[in-house]
């Protein structure tokens, strides 16, 4: 597995679990009291949920899922170190075998 592979998958991986927290919390601050009312005017569960409960959860977690995004974004910068340092071993050894940094050969005087 490459490098940016494996970033990949740890950042979905972790970014998931945040995200998962933060629709949790939205949809424990909705109040039950909205939900209840809905079930008094008849509606069904997919119908509570995609007119009373979906927009205020989607209102309630839109700034922390913003935050997470961003967060996500500057984590990105993570998987670009991993690989530079794949890059930078690979010059080091490169520039070890030629007894030469930057793979510039040697002169001999």
């Amino acid at each position: 597995m490459n490098a940016f592979t494996a970033g990949v998958i740890a950042l979905s991986v972790v970014f998931s679990g945040y995200a998962t927290e933060v629709f949790r919390g939205a949809i424990a601050a909705v109040p039950a009291g909205q939900t209840e009312a809905a079930m008094s005017l008849g509606l069904n569960a997919w119908q509570r949920w995609l007119l009373v409960v979906g927009p205020q959860l989607l209102r309630l977690a839109l700034p922390a899922y913003g935050n997470l995004c961003i967060s996500l974004f500057k984590d990105t910068a993570l998987v670009s170190i991993v690989g530079l340092t794949d890059v930078m071993r690979v010059a080091f050894v490169g520039a070890g075998s030629m007894r030469a940094p930057l793979g510039l050969r040697p002169r001999f005087t």
